[in-house]
């Protein structure tokens, strides 16, 4: 069978050596769905993908933070479906030594976006887990305010 030539010109401009000269996620989704400036759902698409491209190109974990910070209230906004897709990203934010004490400022709005069943079962385990490692150890922790106000926020879930 024999690909049309539009999409043989765009395997062989995302085959393109040079990433920085491959085509955006917008622009092959707009080629590809010709209404798609109107349909949400491709558009949410490209949001999460070029969040996504940004977060694994970030030099640091402390820059994936930040750039997950910035971008909590778009993110939080995406339908389920892309959302979900978004959502690792996130909570590897949670596990990395680097970076889970300060992603405790994400889990308000995660949680408002998750709900309480998902939150309990995304964001408990790796709480707990940071409390257990300051127990266990002096690096890293977190205020003991902090614990309290998530220790109730689960409890009230």
């Amino acid at each position: 069978m024999r690909m049309p030539v539009g999409l043989q010109q765009l395997v062989q401009q995302l085959k393109h050596p040079q990433w920085y000269r491959r085509p955006k996620a917008a622009d092959i989704v707009h080629n590809v769905v010709p209404d798609s400036r109107t349909n949400v759902f491709a558009n949410s698409i490209v949001v999460a993908y070029e969040y996504m491209s940004r977060f694994v190109m970030a030099g640091s974990w402390s820059a994936r933070l930040d750039l997950a910070k910035r971008e909590m209230q778009e993110i939080c906004s995406l339908p389920n479906e892309t959302f979900e897709l978004v959502l690792p990203t996130l909570l590897l934010l949670f596990k990395r030594p680097e970076t889970k004490v300060a992603a405790l400022t994400l889990v308000d709005r995660l949680g408002s976006r998750l709900g309480p069943h998902k939150t309990r079962l995304y964001l408990l385990k790796p709480f707990l887990a940071l409390f257990e490692v300051r127990a266990s150890t002096k690096l890293p922790h977190a205020p003991k305010k902090k614990f309290f106000f998530f220790f109730f926020f689960f409890l009230i879930l």
